[in-house]
């Protein structure tokens, strides 16, 4: 029977952790979180000609450069995917001018995202 085992992200984590016991799971744990930020966003972007998500918006970016609803959408994915995690303590993107700090509502972690 040919091999048909599935390595996933998930898998490779996981073994990456045990394999560093003085790991406590935190970066694990933010890892996890942006993939399925990703998996999100690379399900808007199949389907991206079927909804209001592509095209150009009136805004600018830091370089200047006209945002793409696209853009935006996988800016806020992300931010809304590592917020109240407990594990960043600010995040940042080309679509913002100046750092995104944790609302203070949640728990601000060790980790910058960028």
């Amino acid at each position: 029977m040919p091999d048909s085992h599935v390595f996933t992200i998930s898998r490779f984590l996981v073994d990456e952790e045990r394999s560093h016991p003085e790991a406590t799971g935190n970066f694990t744990g933010l890892l996890h979180d942006i993939a399925l930020a990703a998996k999100v966003i690379g399900r808007e972007v199949n389907k991206a000609g079927l909804v209001d998500i592509l095209g150009a918006t009136d805004a600018e970016n830091v370089h200047g450069e006209t945002v793409q609803k696209l853009d935006i959408f996988a800016d806020q994915v992300m931010f809304r995917a590592l917020d109240h995690t407990g594990l960043v303590a600010c995040m940042a993107s080309e679509e913002n001018e100046t750092f995104l700090p944790i609302p203070d509502k949640f728990p601000a972690g060790e980790y910058v995202v960028i």
